[in-house]
């Protein structure tokens, strides 16, 4: 549950000290922060849903304007910590990037994103979350489908994944060493095994979270509780899958060197 909630809401203050330590090791902390992974899923799950509205006319932008309101409401969800806005601006930035169409695009709106919030607070450009996202997102951008396409004879279950791991720590491998003094040696591997669940955790987590509500608002029934035991057990499911994974990946020989 505490694992759930720092995915969905970026609470952590509730995860285990072994869970915590054992992701940090296996290069999974990004998973327990909102950032611009969460935001760029919730964005597809809705462009997903209105996609129909895609074949009107100026339906591309009308799913991308969807996008954004729910992004924004996800942001006020998540109370619009300055990380929170820092990542909807990321991914904000990737979504321009992707209606325009081209890598200069995405570079572009992401030096827009970056200009914004310097101007709001100069302050932020010390701030190792805001270098680690700009970074991150940058390499994402300038690196992830060049380092995708010579992975081109893997399956593209796999192939993305790696790509995008590999990607993001190719640049923001400075920032990470000057400031944590640790660099793990298995986050490729265990970004391979947890990334694809974090869609299903974050789907999961929330079902679970909104049924509790509901039902706990009225009678038990048997019905309501056959609804949260199967819903509660699904998100159980995969979140434990993924601490089975990160302490399984950290216990490893030489997971991360100092």
């Amino acid at each position: 549950a505490a694992l759930g909630a720092g995915i969905l809401l970026g609470v952590r203050s509730s995860i285990a000290p072994e869970v915590d330590d054992a992701f940090a090791t296996a290069g999974l902390t990004h998973v327990i922060a909102i950032s611009g992974w969460n935001i760029a899923i919730v964005a597809a799950i809705v462009m997903a849903l209105v996609r129909p509205l895609g074949r009107t006319r100026g339906g591309k932008w009308t799913t991308a304007m969807a996008a954004v309101a729910a992004v924004g409401g996800y942001v006020l969800l998540t109370g619009a910590s300055p990380s929170v806005v820092r990542a909807a601006l990321m991914a904000g930035a990737m979504l321009v990037g992707r209606l325009g169409g081209s890598r200069a695009h995405a570079t572009s709106a992401l030096g827009l994103a970056a200009l914004v919030m310097l101007l709001v607070a100069p302050a932020v450009l010390w701030d190792v979350g805001f270098q680690l996202s700009l970074l991150a997102t940058a390499g994402l951008i300038w690196f992830g489908g060049g380092i995708e396409a010579c992975l081109g004879r893997w399956p593209a279950w796999l192939r993305e994944p790696v790509a995008l791991t590999l990607a993001a720590q190719l640049t923001t491998l400075p920032v990470i060493l000057v400031n944590f003094e640790r660099l793990s040696l298995v986050a490729p591997l265990s970004n391979v095994l947890v990334v694809p669940l974090v869609p299903l955790a974050m789907l999961g987590s929330a079902a679970a979270a909104a049924a509790g509500v509901v039902i706990g608002s009225i009678p038990a029934t048997p019905i309501g509780d056959a609804v949260a035991w199967f819903l509660g057990g699904a998100a159980w499911l995969v979140l434990r899958g993924m601490i089975a994974v990160g302490q399984a990946t950290a216990a490893l020989p030489l997971a991360a060197v100092d």
